[in-house]
């Protein structure tokens, strides 16, 4: 059996398939990344996901997940693996390789992550080319959820939204005002995650006119930070794919604000897994 695994910040999918390609098993695990997780924890995360009694049937891994582009990082998940399916072969890859997989296939193309955070590549049809420069929620992630968040709050109080949105906004948050945010970013854990947890908020007002100019703003900066510099890369003549909740419950702005840039837009997935699983079905070698 072949397992597959892709794990972003919050939570891991688990997928594995057999000889004649039928799926054997599906589970759900906390997110792991390396920079905040250990080997134990992995193995611990990885032996809930999956039932006892196939870890001796799992004879291929290939685990992709945040914090996993560095050598550092693959060790530290391989080791949680190893300890869980003793005989298995373990390819342990960063997952904006899974996204390139998922969404290209063994087409060339530029493929996006848009949700909590935001990254981007050039994908050949076998090899990352080239990637942006992603610096994380504090300098950058312009266009994910964490960027959204910051852009929406600012417009609310400093009153560029329509009145329509801010009046919904206060009846469903009535204790919000500059002082509790500013407390809630400042001194408390994950303020990344709490800014994003506004997007759905966001997103049922994505009509509304004032929320859509930002909303344009954001994917703009997304294109202009991500895209647009990528090495090797004719973005004109390359379909662009999108991966991640963001891209995928904004995916008609999305759409638009690319459009308007005579880029081609190509699929929006709002998760992976099932398409890398594809990719895997139709390259193993099992």
């Amino acid at each position: 059996m072949i397992l597959v695994a892709d794990s972003g910040s919050t939570k891991t999918d688990w997928i594995a398939f057999s000889t004649d390609n039928s799926i054997q098993l599906q589970g759900q695990s906390e997110g792991l990344n390396p920079y905040f997780a250990n080997a134990e924890k992995v193995a611990t995360e990885a032996a809930n996901a999956i039932d006892k009694a196939y870890h001796d049937k799992i004879k291929e891994v290939h685990f992709y997940g945040s914090g996993c582009s560095a050598d550092h990082g693959k060790r530290i998940i391989k080791e949680g693996l190893q300890m869980v399916f003793p005989s298995a072969r373990f390819f342990v890859e960063h997952d904006l390789l899974a996204s390139a997989r998922a969404l290209c296939g063994k087409e060339a193309g530029i493929a996006c992550i848009l949700g909590t955070g935001a990254n981007a590549c050039y994908y050949d049809g076998n090899t990352i080319m080239s990637e942006a420069v992603s610096f994380g929620y504090v300098m950058g992630d312009e266009g994910a959820g964490s960027h959204l968040g910051k852009l929406f709050l600012k417009d609310l109080l400093n009153h560029r939204l329509s009145n329509t949105v801010s009046q919904a906004f206060y009846e469903r948050y009535p204790s919000f005002d500059l002082e509790y945010l500013l407390h809630r970013l400042y001194r408390t854990s994950d303020p990344n995650k709490y800014l994003s947890s506004f997007a759905p908020f966001i997103s049922e007002h994505q009509k509304d006119e004032s929320v859509k100019h930002l909303l344009k703003r954001a994917f703009n900066a997304f294109v202009d930070e991500f895209v647009v510099d990528l090495a090797k890369a004719d973005i004109q003549s390359l379909p662009i794919h999108f991966q991640g909740s963001i891209a995928w419950h904004f995916k008609d702005i999305l759409q638009e604000v690319l459009q308007d840039r005579q880029l081609m837009c190509g699929g929006i997935l709002s998760y992976p897994i099932n398409a890398l699983l594809q990719y895997h079905r139709d390259n193993s070698r099992m």
